[in-house]
């Protein structure tokens, strides 16, 4: 088994890597050091002295936690690129990216399509991409759902919160798949599964849907019998990625998500 470092260990992804590595008898090092931009970081020095031949950047900034424009480009773009210098040359590196690096008006994006958001989040998911280049990371790029450890960022979250009705969009896609899913991508990767160790990737479905109907996949799995609203948007949204790397429908994500939480205890 690796010896693995996660950054973002308490984020909702992180969290979940983490468990699930350890649990699978890797050797997980997390750090509760902060990332700062300093030359002379703890967590970047943590890390390079760590002995662990994989990291996991599990770090990011997002809109849902009302994070300014100065921190998204710290943590997205500064952060990966500071962290690929001060590994040492022969660790390897899975850094998380995101859908939203594409502005949502077509849809179906390849890996080599033009990033084209225009927001802050994207833009700083975009440039943190620039780590891919280097042999010795794999980026994967994909939109997440999944548990976290307290708040209701995430969609799945909020969702658990409800109590009544609640809209749900039908005219916003999406074919992302779980953290809990990353995570076994993430193990795939390390034990040398995959048919590629480096380069940016995508990672998905083969099935999209809308919001809505991924919330009704919600009501039914965690047996929440909330009314969902259908609701067209403002704004339609695609940014539905052709996956490189073809995962599990998302319904059999979900269900195996949803009893690996209350395997672990982890209720979000």
């Amino acid at each position: 088994m690796s010896r693995v470092f996660v950054l973002g260990h308490r984020g909702m992804l992180g969290h979940t890597v983490t468990t699930y590595l350890r649990a699978s008898g890797h050797d997980v090092v997390t750090s509760n050091a902060r990332y700062s931009t300093k030359p002379q970081n703890l967590l970047l020095k943590e890390v390079r002295h760590s002995g662990c031949k994989w990291v996991i950047n599990a770090i990011g900034a997002i809109p849902q936690k009302n994070c300014s424009p100065h921190l998204m480009y710290e943590l997205n773009a500064l952060c990966p690129l500071h962290l690929l210098h001060e590994m040492t040359s022969d660790q390897r590196l899975i850094h998380a990216s995101t859908d939203c690096v594409f502005s949502g008006k077509t849809g179906n994006y390849r890996t080599e399509s033009r990033k084209d958001s225009e927001q802050d989040y994207g833009l700083s998911k975009s440039l943190g991409e620039a780590v891919a280049y280097d042999p010795r990371v794999i980026c994967l790029r994909v939109s997440l759902i999944g548990p976290e450890l307290c708040g209701e960022n995430g969609l799945l979250g909020w969702f658990l919160k409800q109590t009544g009705p609640i809209q749900g969009f039908t005219n916003h896609i999406w074919n992302g798949i779980t953290t809990l899913e990353w995570a076994k991508v993430a193990e795939e990767i390390i034990e040398n599964k995959t048919p590629s160790q480096a380069g940016l990737i995508q990672v998905g479905t083969t099935d999209s849907l809308s919001k809505k109907q991924l919330l009704e996949l919600f009501s039914e799995i965690w047996r929440m019998p909330n009314q969902i609203i259908p609701t067209e948007a403002k704004n339609h949204i695609d940014r539905t990625l052709v996956p490189d790397w073809i995962r599990p429908p998302i319904k059999q994500q979900l269900l195996e998500l949803a009893a690996w939480v209350e395997g672990n205890q982890r209720l979000p």
